[in-house]
């Protein structure tokens, strides 16, 4: 599609060209003619692949509407799938069928595997002023009464297997187990497009849930060691490195990697003001303002965004918590001190 409206567009320039040539040109000489009009005649075939889906719901005034506002409605999709789709607050974004009243949340029904991502992104650009979608995933023994279907509300929603809440412009779930889900994809705030992408158990860019199990206020983070900050003072050491994002520097690993701490709320507040992020610029942070730990993980989780999108940044990512999942058969095992230690 993209490459048949760049040909149309490129065709309409071209007569449009001509059509000045014709007309241009010193002052004297006879009227150009009237240039003869040209049909032309375009076919070709777009083929959809069968992994795409769309939301039932849209603003489109002209598309026809299936409602899929709560898991009663609930729009099946196929897995994996790629989808697109829209929701907004009541009179936020463009003009169209759910202007005034909103619709605030779009459910799906479909099958997952255990570990299986399901990655959103928010098409619409992050300001100050910017849409902010979340996820919520609902077992299928969920209804609108049992499970508090939340509208984006995060006060209202019960329930929930996972969720995703943050503030940024990619966020990811992860199926805790195989089975049937309930996935509600709503606005927390403004209106956007949006993609919902479902692909197999395979590592994804975008940041962790809250519900996954991590060291809130703590940072992994790799440097590009040769790429180094324009502020002067500022070499690849633990301390400096530290010191240059406003986060406290907790040990040295091989390779570089270094573990970083964000600190108590006002030291936070530093490292928000020293990476240019905004501190409480929605209600989503007052509302978890009574839970320190979901406040501490979701700042976590906002530093490694922004770390992410620093050009002397390799990698950052969160201190996953990992248990031993079985004893190793090793006859010597009893014998090696060391691996209890670590737990």
């Amino acid at each position: 599609m993209i490459k048949f409206n760049l040909f149309i567009k490129t065709l309409l320039l071209a007569l449009v060209v001509s059509g000045i040539a014709a007309c241009g040109g010193g002052g004297g000489g006879a009227a150009a003619p009237t240039p003869t009009p040209t049909t032309l005649t375009l076919s070709g075939t777009i083929n959809i692949s069968i992994d795409t889906n769309a939301d039932s719901d849209l603003n489109d005034t002209q598309a026809p509407v299936v409602a899929n506002d709560n898991i009663a409605t609930a729009q099946a999709i196929f897995n994996p799938v790629n989808l697109g789709g829209y929701v907004n607050r009541p009179r936020a974004g463009d003009t169209g069928r759910s202007f005034e009243n909103g619709d605030i949340s779009d459910f799906y029904s479909v099958s997952l595997i255990a570990n299986q991502n399901i990655t959103l992104r928010i098409s619409d650009p992050i300001t100050s002023a910017s849409p902010d979608l979340d996820m919520y995933l609902y077992p299928s023994t969920c209804n609108d009464s049992t499970c508090g279907s939340s509208s984006c509300s995060v006060n209202n929603a019960s329930g929930f297997a996972t969720r995703s809440i943050l503030e940024t412009a990619t966020e990811a779930l992860t199926a805790p187990s195989s089975g049937d889900y309930f996935l509600e994809v709503c606005a927390f705030a403004g209106a956007s497009n949006y993609s919902i992408s479902i692909s197999q158990n395979i590592a994804s860019a975008a940041l962790p849930s809250l519900d996954q199990d991590f060291m809130p206020g703590e940072v992994i983070v790799k440097f590009k060691t040769n790429q180094l900050l324009a502020k002067s003072g500022v070499i690849n050491t633990l301390a400096s490195r530290a010191a240059s994002i406003g986060m406290q520097p907790r040990s040295r690993g091989n390779g570089r990697v270094m573990l970083m701490a964000l600190g108590d709320e006002v030291q936070r507040q530093g490292t928000f003001s020293t990476l240019a992020m905004a501190w409480g610029k929605s209600a989503k942070r007052q509302t978890y303002a009574t839970d320190p730990k979901i406040q501490l993980k979701m700042d976590t989780l906002s530093v490694i965004d922004s770390l992410r999108q620093r050009a002397d940044v390799e990698y950052a990512e969160p201190n996953y918590i990992r248990q031993a999942s079985a004893v190793p058969n090793d006859p010597f095992y009893i014998n090696q001190w060391h691996y209890p230690l670590i737990n």
